[in-house]
Parts: C-alpha cells; structure tokens; sequence
C-alpha cells in the first residue's frame, strides 16, 4: 500500500495499466499493486494542457 512521505520509489510511480470504471472514469494501475482512485472523464479532461482541451475551456 502507497504510504505517506516526501518521496516514491519507482514501483509506485510506474503506471502498468488503466482500467475503466463505470462509464464515467479511469483507475491507475501501479507497478507496485496499488490502484487507489478513480479519475473522471471531467477531471481528466479539465487536468489536460493538449490544445483541443483548452481550446474548450474558453
């Protein structure tokens, strides 16, 4: 399990896979087994810097 500290190790920071919950959002896959939270599509979408994304935040 992910513990609270100033830093990770690579286990915790390696993304192996994302899963869909729902139809509404995803959840991270750590390389460590941990795959705590669920990212909305509309938090996902607002987090996004891509041209497309901010194009449609205006």
């Amino acid at each position: 399990m992910l513990q609270s500290r100033e830093s990770l190790n690579v286990e915790e920071t390696t993304l192996v896979n994302i899963q869909p919950v729902g139809r509404y959002g995803l959840t991270p896959i750590w390389e460590d087994g941990h795959k705590t939270g669920i990212y909305t599509y509309e938090k996902l979408r607002a987090l996004c810097e891509c041209d497309e994304c901010r194009k449609s935040k205006r």
